[in-house]
């Protein structure tokens, strides 16, 4: 968090430090409690889309604001590099199948595992025609 008032401070100059009161100040305390959600590569990311901060949005960015840019300094998870990941700890690689099985927390996803273990083990798999007539009936029944 210091890391981040210093960049923040060599970036804005003394409108941050005025504004915020310096390391020392209260406003470190909350912007620490707000962030802690984040991870360091996401902090470092939002700082650097800092650098495109425009003065029209205000002076500086506000907590929701660096927020908001750690958001989009977040990338999506890459369940290939996860799955590898595990299997390096493990010592054996892992079927696709197992990995998603494991993070599978919804039932419809548990179910779809089910589904694709059972087409591997033998069991025919839906046929095109099926596959129009499932989606004809999720239309027609909408969410559920």
């Amino acid at each position: 968090m210091v890391l981040l008032w210093a960049k923040m401070s060599q970036m804005f100059g003394g409108i941050w430090e005025s504004s915020y009161d310096g390391v020392r100040g209260p406003a470190i305390k909350t912007w620490f409690d707000a962030l802690g959600i984040f991870t360091e590569e996401e902090i470092l990311g939002a700082i650097d889309l800092c650098l495109d901060w425009k003065k029209d949005k205000g002076l500086i960015p506000t907590l929701p604001d660096f927020r908001a840019l750690c958001f989009a300094s977040r990338k999506p998870p890459n369940f290939t590099e996860r799955r590898e990941a595990e299997e390096k700890i493990a010592g054996k690689p892992a079927s696709m199948i197992e990995h998603l099985s494991r993070f599978a927390s919804s039932h419809i996803a548990q179910r779809e595992v089910a589904r694709m273990r059972g087409i591997i083990a033998g069991a025919p798999a839906e046929t095109k025609q099926e596959s129009y007539d499932n989606l004809g009936l999720a239309r027609r029944w909408g969410s559920l």
